[in-house]
C-alpha cells in the first residue's frame, strides 16, 4: 500500500518486534506482565488511544492489569509461538498496524515523525522520565522562502533534510523529535542542544510537571521567533 501511495516507509517486521516496541518509539507501548511501572500508567492516562500489548504470556489464571483491561487501546499479548514458520496473527496484525502508523505519523522528507507523532511521543517520554528537566526547542530554517524562489524547491527540500539530519545528530538518541511545519523542526530534550542546525533561528521554552497544549506553547515559540529566537518563560 505505502509504495502505491508514493511514500517510502520501512514495514515493521515480526523479526525483532519486542525490541521495536520496547524503543522509544511513537507507534505504541510494550509492557511487561505484572504490575504496571508508574511510566506505563501515566502514558495510559495521558493517551487514552495509545496502542498497548503485554510482551510475554500471563501465568495460568492469571488476568492483565485492570488499567490494561480497562484501556482502549490494549490488543493482548504478543504471541511468542509461530506457527507453520510464521509469526502469531496477533503479531502479524500488530506489524501492519505499525507499518500504516508510520505512514500517517511520519514526515517523508525528512524520516521525522509529523505533528502528531511527535505530539504522541513527547507524551511516552514525560511519562517515561517525568523528573526530567524537559525542555521544547521549535528551530525555524532562515529564508526558507527565498531560497525555493533564487534556487528551486529541490533547493529548499535538501535543506530542510540537511537540517533535521543535523537536529537528530545534536541530541539524545531517544529524545523527541520531528517536522512540525514547513520550515520548521521540534524537539523535546532534556539536555541542552550542542549545535544547532546552521542558518536557523531557535526558541525554546521548559517544561513542568503540567504540560500545556502542544499547540499553545509553540504559538509562543512562533512568537519568541518573531522576536528573532529566544527563550520563553517556563510552564508551572
Amino acid at each position: 500500500m505505502a509504495a502505491r501511495l508514493g511514500l517510502h516507509v520501512e514495514p515493521v517486521a515480526a523479526a525483532g518486534l519486542s525490541d521495536y516496541l520496547a524503543a522509544a518509539d511513537p507507534c505504541g507501548l510494550l509492557v511487561a506482565p505484572g504490575p504496571l511501572s508508574a511510566g506505563a500508567a501515566a502514558a495510559l492516562a495521558q493517551d487514552p488511544l495509545l496502542p498497548v500489548w503485554l510482551a510475554g504470556a500471563l501465568e495460568k489464571g492469571a488476568l492483565p492489569p485492570r488499567q490494561l483491561l480497562e484501556h482502549p487501546g490494549f490488543d493482548g499479548a504478543l504471541g511468542s509461538s509461530a506457527a507453520r514458520g510464521s509469526a502469531p496473527r496477533l503479531t502479524r496484525g500488530v506489524c501492519r498496524y505499525l507499518t500504516h502508523r508510520r505512514i500517517a505519523e511520519r514526515d517523508q522528507l525528512t524520516g521525522l515523525p509529523n505533528r502528531a507523532g511527535f505530539a504522541r511521543w513527547l507524551v511516552r517520554a514525560r511519562a517515561g522520565a517525568p523528573d526530567q528537566p524537559w525542555r521544547v526547542f521549535l528551530i525555524d530554517l532562515c529564508d526558507l522562502k527565498a531560497t525555493n524562489r533564487r534556487d528551486g524547491y529541490a533547493a529548499g527540500d535538501r535543506r530542510i533534510a540537511a537540517a533535521a539530519q543535523a537536529l537528530v545528530a545534536q541530541i539524545e538518541a531517544g529524545a523527541p523529535r520531528g517536522r512540525w511545519g514547513g520550515d520548521e523542526l521540534i524537539a523535546a530534550v532534556t539536555r541542552p542542544i550542542a549545535r544547532p542546525p546552521e542558518q536557523c533561528r531557535i526558541a525554546s521554552a521548559a517544561l513542568g510537571a503540567v504540560c500545556p497544549p502542544l499547540a499553545s506553547l509553540v504559538d509562543r515559540l512562533h512568537r519568541a521567533l518573531g522576536s528573532h529566537g529566544g527563550e520563553v518563560p517556563g510552564w508551572p
